[in-house]
């Protein structure tokens, strides 16, 4: 009895090492359209709420014209919330054009949420499956956009979303996997770049604590609060995502306002504003506090135009809401 217990084991064990080798030698592109297959054949998500705009091109090279010895952190650049999350019902869409379309109409900055899952990255909103990976939805699309316009370059705040299932390894060190051999593509060092050295490449800021170095610089992130984090970087954050009623989409603008004066103000170059003009509650839908907010913003940027620095500016549905919104940010960099 004794010596088929210790077979059973060892044959459990031999099992779970080979598993684990497997994880570790296999390819992760492979490894991700296994787990697609296994966990979502069927998201069983209402999609028709999301309403497919027509796409101009436009803007898809305006990184060229900023001078090569500004820093990263004094650009005026357009940005998305929760870039990749086209899929699900009014109540939780965040943007209708994927993250191609997005690069395509000028925004180089991404919020992008992971759930690690069986030791690869699978793009989703909380526990929603957007349909993508991470290697070919998200960092083969920025590295295809660079190989062919080698002058822009292309920031992603990294979150990782729900709870990890069935990994072996933590969020950065599968992070290490999607990178090694394109290290090439991305500036990981641990301070503000200049936009030479930014230029082709994709600039990873954490929203995850690691021990591996290097690895992109560390956010310190808050919900619901205006805040500043102090890491490898001074990074000035508005994240109030929270609107309770439509009575308080006012009180978002407000916020919003604040960081865009103290950005319109600063005085230190190698400080990042980051403004997140995104909202929703229980009763209230995105799309609500969108309508509400972009039509103040642009007026805001229309007053203060051309020269004044506003920051990154993360937003739901960038493309509608203000007419020339993207040019508006982006033309404050072309001086």
């Amino acid at each position: 009895m004794k010596v088929f217990l210790f077979l059973l084991y060892f044959a459990v064990s031999k099992g779970d090492l080979y598993e684990s080798y497997q994880r570790r030698n296999e390819v992760i592109e492979d490894r991700e359209r296994i787990v697609s297959s296994k966990y979502f054949h069927l998201n069983n998500v209402d999609n028709r709420f999301s309403r497919r705009p027509i796409v101009i091109k436009s803007n898809l090279d305006w990184m060229k014209y900023v001078k090569d010895q500004k820093f990263v952190s004094e650009l005026s650049i357009p940005g998305t919330h929760e870039s990749c999350n086209l899929i699900g019902g009014p109540d939780s869409v965040s943007q209708r054009l994927t993250l191609q379309e997005q690069l395509e109409i000028g925004v180089r900055a991404f919020d992008i949420r992971c759930h690690h899952i069986s030791d690869v990255f699978m793009i989703n909103h909380q526990d929603i499956y957007q349909g993508i990976a991470f290697s070919s939805g998200v960092r083969d699309v920025c590295i295809d956009f660079l190989n062919k316009h080698p002058s822009e370059f292309i920031l992603i705040f990294l979150k990782e979303e729900s709870q990890p299932f069935e990994t072996t390894r933590s969020f950065a060190e599968t992070l290490g996997k999607y990178i090694k051999g394109k290290e090439n593509y991305f500036y990981l060092n641990e301070d503000v770049p200049t936009v030479k050295e930014a230029r082709g490449k994709i600039i990873i800021f954490r929203r995850f604590k690691s021990s591996i170095r290097p690895l992109g610089n560390f956010i310190d992130f808050k919900e619901n609060e205006i805040f500043t984090s102090f890491t490898s970087i001074i990074a000035r954050i508005q994240n109030c995502k929270y609107v309770k009623t439509i009575h308080d989409c006012y009180d978002k603008w407000e916020k919003v306002k604040i960081v865009l004066d103290e950005a319109r103000n600063n005085v230190n170059a190698l400080s990042f504003y980051i403004n997140f003009i995104n909202g929703a509650g229980e009763n209230v839908f995105p799309s609500v506090v969108d309508d509400y907010v972009k039509p103040l913003l642009g007026s805001y940027l229309e007053d203060s135009y051309p020269s004044s620095f506003c920051g990154i500016i993360m937003a739901d549905f960038i493309e509608s809401g203000y007419d020339n919104l993207i040019s508006l940010i982006i033309q404050r960099n072309l001086d």
